[in-house]
C-alpha cells in the first residue's frame, strides 16, 4: 500500500498502520516505525512511503458459491468444467467493524462471462454490457443494504477473471435550495389540506346529526314509557268492562251501562293504539336519520380514503423533482461530455453503465481489462529523464533492476468518469423514488367500518319500518273493534225488548271481553319488547354520538398536521438522500481499524482469495 504526504513546508508526518515492511519512495529520511506508528522528519513538499500490511478487514463479508450441475463446487473444480452454472454473491455487512463504512459507501460489484464459454446467460438485477467479446455485469449496493445476487448460465471449458467490488464514498449533499420544482407538490398538498378541513366541518355536522338523534331517541324512550303506562290503563279497563258485563246479567239497564262503558274502554285503547303508531313512526324517522347519518359518514371516510390516495400519488412529483436534477446535471456537466464524445450518447439515451465501462476503458489503456483493479489513490511520482526517485541503500542492494510502479490511475480526477457517475447516480434516485409507498390502509379500515355501520343503520331502519307497520295494523283492527262494539251496543238496545235476546247478547258479549283481554296481554307484552327496544336504540345513539366526538378529534388532529405537510415531505427526501448517500460522513484512514478507508476495491479471484488496495492518505499541512 503507498501513502501520500502533500506539505506545504518542512514537518514531521506522523502516521498508523499495522505493517511489517516500510520502503520510503521518495528520500533517504528515516522511517521510524514503532507500536504501529509511523514517524518521519522531511523537507519534502511531496513524500510517498510504502508499506506492507500484516492484516486487513473490511466493513463487508462477501459470501460466493458455484454449482454445476445442482452440485457444489470449488473455484478450482469449475475451472474447466462443462454443464449449468449457478454462481451466488451474497453481501453482509462484517459485524466485527464499525457500520461507519457499511452504512457510507457504495458498493460496485462487475465481472465479466466470455461469451465463447458461457450461453444463455440470466441475472436479474444485473445491469450487462458488451465490452468485446465478453458480457459484463455490474450490481450496485447501495449504502447500509445487504443484498443477494444470482448468476446462471449454461458454460463450456468455463474460465472466469475476478469479480470486481469497488467501494465508493458518493459524498453528496442535498437540500432544500436543491429541490426548486414545487409547482404540483403544492397544488397536491393544497388538494389534501382542502380535503381535511371538509372532513372536520363533516364530522362536526355528524356530531350535530348524532346529538340530535340522541335527543329524539330520548323523547322516543320517554313515548313508550307512556305508551306502556296506557296499556296498564286499557287492562284494567277492559277487566272493568267484563265485571260491568256480568253485572249486565242482572238486568238490562246494567246492560245497557256496560255497553256504553265498553265503548269507553275501546276509544281509549284506540287512542292507546294511536299513540303507539305515532310513537313507531317518529322510531322510523330516528332509524331514516341515523340511517342518513350513516351513510354520511360512510361518504366522508370515503372521501378521507380518496385524500390519502391523491397523497400517495406525490410519489410522481418525487420522480419528478429527481428527473429536474437529472437534467439540471446536464445541462450544467454537458460540456465536460461533450469533447469526449460522450454527451450525444447520453442525450440518445445511452446505457450510462456501458458508458463508465468504456472511460474505464480509455483511461487503462488498450493493453489491460476492464477488470483490472483501480486505486482511489493519487499517483505515484513518475521518474523522468531529469529526475529519479531516491531509495534506500539496503532496498537498492536487494533489487537494484526492480522499476518502481506508479500508483494506479485515480478516477477521482477525471471528470467525465465522476460526471457519468453523477447522472447514473441522478437516474438511480429515479428508480428509487417507485418504491415509496402509501399510508392509504388505516383510511382503507376506517371506510370499511362505516360501510359495516351503514349497513347496520339500514336494517335498523327496516326494523322500524316493520314495527310502524303492525302498529298501523293494529290501530286498523282497533277500529274494526270499535265499529262491533257499536253494533253490539245497538243490539243492547234492542235486547231491552226482550231478557232471551237480552241474555244471548250478555253471553256474546263476555266471549268478546275474554278475547279483548288477551289482546291487551299481547299488547303488554310487546310494549315491554318495545321499551327494552327504545332503550337499546337510545344507548346505541349515546355511543354514536360518543364516536362522532372522537372522529372529530381525529379530523382536527390530521387538519393540524397536514398544515406544515409540504415542508415535511421536502425534508423527508432531503433527509432520506443525504442519509443514504452519507452527506455528513467523514472518511479516515484504511489503516485506522476495520476498512475505514477512502476508498476500497476488491478483486475476488477463482480460489476465494481477496485482494485490497487503499487510496491516498489524508493531505498533512
Amino acid at each position: 500500500m503507498v501513502n501520500t504526504f502533500a506539505l506545504n513546508e518542512a514537518n514531521q508526518i506522523v502516521d498508523y498502520g499495522d505493517y511489517t515492511a516500510l520502503r520510503n519512495m521518495t528520500t533517504n529520511d528515516e522511517l521510524i516505525f514503532e507500536d504501529q506508528t509511523v514517524r518521519i522528519d522531511t523537507e519534502e513538499k511531496l513524500l510517498y512511503y510504502e508499506g506492507q500490511l500484516s492484516n486487513t478487514v473490511i466493513p463487508w463479508q462477501f459470501h460466493i458459491g458455484y454449482e454445476l450441475d445442482g452440485q457444489t463446487v470449488t473455484a478450482d473444480e469449475l475451472a474447466g468444467s462443462d454443464g449449468f452454472l449457478g454462481i451466488t454473491l451474497d453481501v453482509e455487512k462484517n459485524p466485527v467493524c464499525t457500520s461507519s463504512f457499511f452504512e457510507n459507501y457504495v458498493l460496485q460489484i462487475s465481472l465479466l462471462l466470455d461469451r465463447e464459454r458461457a450461453e444463455n446467460i440470466t441475472a436479474e438485477d444485473a445491469t450487462r454490457a458488451n465490452v468485446g467479446g465478453d458480457v459484463q455485469l455490474s450490481y450496485m449496493v447501495l449504502p447500509g443494504k445487504e443484498e443477494h445476487f444470482e448468476i446462471t448460465a449454461d458454460v463450456t471449458d468455463f474460465e472466469m477473471d475476478g469479480i470486481s467490488i469497488n467501494g465508493i464514498h458518493m459524498d453528496l449533499s442535498v437540500t432544500r435550495d436543491d429541490i426548486t420544482d414545487t409547482e404540483e407538490l403544492d397544488e397536491k398538498v393544497a388538494e389534501m389540506q382542502d380535503g381535511a378541513k371538509e372532513m372536520d366541518e363533516g364530522a362536526g355536522d355528524l356530531q350535530d346529526g348524532a346529538d340530535s338523534l340522541t335527543e329524539g331517541t330520548r323523547e322516543a324512550a320517554d313515548g313508550v314509557g307512556e305508551l306502556a303506562d296506557g296499556t296498564d290503563e286499557l287492562s284494567d279497563g277492559a277487566q272493568t268492562l267484563y265485571d260491568g258485563a256480568e253485572d249486565l246479567k242482572d238486568g238490562t239497564d246494567d246492560l245497557i251501562d256496560g255497553a256504553e262503558n265498553m265503548q269507553d274502554g275501546i276509544y281509549i285503547v284506540l287512542d292507546g293504539a294511536a299513540e303507539l303508531r305515532s310513537g313507531t313512526e317518529a322510531l322510523l324517522d330516528g332509524a331514516k336519520e341515523l340511517a342518513d347519518g350513516a351513510r354520511d359518514l360512510q361518504s366522508g371516510a370515503n372521501s378521507l380514503r380518496s385524500g390519502l390516495s391523491a397523497l400517495t400519488a406525490q410519489n410522481e412529483n418525487l420522480q419528478s423533482i429527481s428527473r429536474t436534477l437529472y437534467q439540471q446535471a446536464l445541462a450544467q456537466y454537458g460540456s465536460v461530455l461533450a469533447e469526449p464524445g460522450y454527451l450525444d450518447d447520453v442525450n440518445n439515451g445511452a446505457d450510462l453503465s456501458a458508458l463508465i465501462a468504456r472511460r474505464i476503458q480509455e483511461l487503462t489503456g488498450e493493453q489491460e481489462t476492464p477488470q483490472q483493479e483501480i486505486a482511489a489513490s493519487e499517483e505515484s511520482p513518475t521518474e523522468t529523464a531529469d529526475q529519479e526517485t531516491p531509495e534506500s541503500e539496503e532496498s537498492t542492494q536487494e533489487d537494484e533492476s526492480a522499476p518502481i510502479q506508479p500508483p494506479p490511475i485515480d478516477l477521482s480526477q477525471d471528470p467525465v468518469y465522476q460526471t457519468l457517475i453523477l447522472l447514473s447516480y441522478y437516474q438511480g434516485v429515479i428508480a428509487y423514488t417507485n418504491g415509496v409507498s402509501s399510508a392509504a390502509y388505516e383510511a382503507s379500515s376506517l371506510s370499511s367500518g362505516a360501510k359495516k355501520l351503514a349497513e347496520g343503520a339500514e336494517d335498523l331502519e327496516e326494523g322500524a319500518d316493520d314495527l310502524y307497520t303492525g302498529s298501523d295494523s293494529m290501530y286498523d283492527g282497533l277500529e274494526e273493534l270499535l265499529d262491533g262494539a257499536v253494533e253490539l251496543g245497538d243490539g243492547c238496545y234492542a235486547l231491552g225488548d226482550g231478557t232471551v235476546s237480552l241474555l244471548d247478547g250478555v253471553i256474546e258479549l263476555q266471549d268478546g271481553i275474554v278475547t279483548l283481554q288477551d289482546g291487551v296481554i299481547a299488547i303488554q307484552d310487546g310494549m315491554v319488547v318495545l321499551c327494552d327496544g327504545a332503550i337499546e336504540l337510545y344507548d346505541g345513539t349515546v355511543e354514536l354520538y360518543d364516536g362522532t366526538v372522537e372522529l372529530k378529534d381525529a379530523t382536527l388532529e390530521l387538519l393540524d398536521k397536514t398544515a406544515d405537510m409540504k415542508d415535511t415531505i421536502l425534508d423527508g427526501i432531503v433527509d432520506a438522500i443525504n442519509d443514504m448517500f452519507g452527506a455528513d460522513f467523514l472518511p479516515s484512514s484504511f489503516t485506522g481499524g476495520c476498512g475505514q478507508n477512502l476508498g476500497l476495491i476488491m478483486q475476488q479471484s477463482q480460489d476465494d482469495v481477496y485482494t485490497q488496495s487503499d487510496s491516498a492518505r489524508p493531505a498533512i499541512s
